[in-house]
Order: C-alpha cells, then sequence, then structure tokens
C-alpha cells in the first residue's frame, strides 16, 4: 500500500446557547424555547468530534440539523469571510415546519497539503411566538500529517512464490532462493544448489520449510554440491498486517536475529516466519495459504538486496 499523506479531519462545534427541549401548551409555544442546532460529520455524530480520514481523502461530509420549537423562518449557512452556501439563506422549502437538515461537502482548497481552516457560520430563526434566533460556527481543519519515513535499506519482495512439496511429484518446484526469486524443480535444484536458500516438503501433513543443510529431509536432495546452512524460524514479533507494510530493512534486521532453527514445521496461513542466508542476507516470509491445492505452499518473502 503506497504511503501518502495521512488526512485528519477536527471538527469542533461551538454553540452559543442552552439546547433546550420544545413544549407546547394548548398549542402555544413558550417563547424562552429557543431553536437548536446539532451537527454531525462522517463517521461522528455529536456536537464535538475528531474524524480519522482515510488515506488520499481530502474532503469530509457535513451535516447539520436545525429544529425549532415553533415554526421556521429563515436559515443561513455562510462560509466565514465568503459567500453563502448554495441554495442559502432560505426562508421556505424545509423539510417541515420545524425541522430542515443541510448537507454538504467541505473540500481541502489547498493544494501543497498542509494544515488548512474552513468554517462556516451557521443560524436558524423561529417565527414564532417572539422570533429568535441560534448562531454556531463550525471549524473544520484539514491538518496535515508527515508520513513516517521507514528506515533501513531496500529490500527485494517476491509475492505470491507457490512451492510444491519435495516429496510429492507435481509441476511447482520445491526449491527457493531468496535472492532472485526463482523456483526450481528437482533437476535444477540440483543444478542450482548453490542458490538454493530454502525447501518446502509436506511429508505427513507437516508442511515444512527448511534449509537444504537440514536434517529435516535427508537424502531427499542427492547429488547436491552444496547445501546452504539457512537458518529459519517462526516469529510471534511481527503480524501479517505488520509484514504487508515493509518496504526497507530495518524491522527485518530488529526482528530476524539470533535464529538457530534450519526448519519449522506445522506451517498454516499467517504465519511469519525469519530467516537469514548462508550469506548473512536477512528476510522473513508470510505464509499466505497451504494445501491449496494439495501439497503446495503460497508465501511472500521479503529479503535485504
Amino acid at each position: 500500500m503506497k504511503k501518502f499523506n495521512l488526512l485528519t479531519i477536527a471538527a469542533f462545534v461551538a454553540v452559543n446557547a442552552m439546547m433546550v427541549s420544545c413544549e407546547v401548551i394548548e398549542d402555544i409555544v413558550n417563547p424562552s424555547e429557543k431553536p437548536t442546532i446539532q451537527i454531525s460529520f462522517t463517521g461522528y455524530s455529536g456536537t464535538t468530534g475528531k474524524v480519522i480520514m482515510a488515506e488520499d481523502e481530502n474532503e469530509v461530509e457535513v451535516t447539520v440539523q436545525f429544529k425549532v420549537p415553533g415554526k421556521i423562518r429563515d436559515i443561513s449557512i455562510k462560509k466565514t469571510g465568503g459567500s453563502n452556501l448554495d441554495g442559502y439563506p432560505k426562508n421556505s422549502g424545509f423539510n417541515s415546519d420545524t425541522e430542515h437538515i443541510a448537507k454538504w461537502t467541505v473540500k481541502r482548497e489547498k493544494t501543497d497539503g498542509s494544515e488548512e481552516v474552513i468554517s462556516y457560520e451557521i443560524s436558524v430563526t423561529d417565527k414564532d411566538a417572539e422570533p429568535q434566533t441560534e448562531i454556531a460556527t463550525i471549524e473544520i481543519t484539514f491538518e496535515q500529517v508527515t508520513p513516517i519515513t521507514e528506515k533501513g535499506n531496500d529490500i527485494n519482495t517476491w509475492t505470491n512464490i507457490v512451492l510444491g512439496s519435495l516429496e510429492h511429484s507435481g509441476t511447482a518446484g520445491s526449491s527457493f532462493a531468496s535472492f532472485d526469486g526463482s523456483v526450481y524443480l528437482v533437476t535444477a535444484a540440483r543444478t542450482n544448489s548453490a542458490r538454493v536458500d530454502f525447501i518446502y516438503y509436506n511429508q505427513l501433513g507437516a508442511h515444512t520449510l527448511s534449509s537444504p543443510n537440514s536434517t529435516f529431509h535427508t537424502a531427499l536432495e542427492t547429488g547436491w554440491a552444496t547445501k546452504n546452512k539457512t537458518k529459519i524460524q517462526r516469529l510471534t514479533t511481527i503480524t501479517a498486517a505488520q509484514f504487508d507494510e515493509i518496504e526497507k530493512d530495518a524491522l527485518i534486521v530488529e526482528n530476524v536475529a539470533n535464529i538457530t532453527s534450519e526448519g519449522v514445521a506445522q506451517l498454516a496461513a499467517g504465519n511469519i516466519l525469519g530467516f537469514i542466508t548462508d550469506g548473512g542476507k536477512r528476510g522473513l516470509i508470510k505464509v499466505n495459504s497451504v494445501n491449496s491445492p494439495a501439497n503446495h505452499i503460497n508465501i511472500t518473502v521479503k529479503v535485504q538486496k
């Protein structure tokens, strides 16, 4: 997922008078009752709030609900220091005599991504009894959030690598080279044994990844000139979601250390493994799926260049 400015919408509503409930006695409106203005934003409802927008979003929908104890005389929505909202001020065409809902979209106007505050002055007047007006101000802040630059050096990422079990015949190779993402069938693996970092096999449903040097599968790779001593181990310090976000090697270096095992069995979707190649390169493996199809594993690999 590409990183971009993360936009945060902070919404603050200042209402100048206390909201009071409607009380009508024998159809006579109590003149002490004032109109009310209720304001909400996409993803939030209330009079004050903060909305976290998704990446790359630069607008927010505002909903303003006007209620009066009698009948609405007029409604005004004006951008502070600017013009009226389209269709306002309004003195007819309300949803009902006593209630109206206005919606509009506030869009960022600055193009440089810097912080921007856009405010609106809104008011509603009750025409029954003694006309009363309630006024509120909405301030919408588009706040620039500087993305955290991931530290470290460049990595290679090999996605959706499909390996077939070494001890079962099939069209998918079982041996993997992390420096270029190559997958080798049995004969090619023997020829390129110096490049192979780990092997997949599924003896008795164990779904195992291990180094060519491992005793997990003694004698399965016959005739290999080189059997690399890759260290590989299951990790619990990195989640699958964190793995997906990695674009540099800092998190890999931090979590892949002191590994002594040469193989991991009983693999399942979502598992994260750390590995260190015979040449000292560190990497991570995410298991995307196992046994789909049978005796196969689908993995994504991220490794230092």
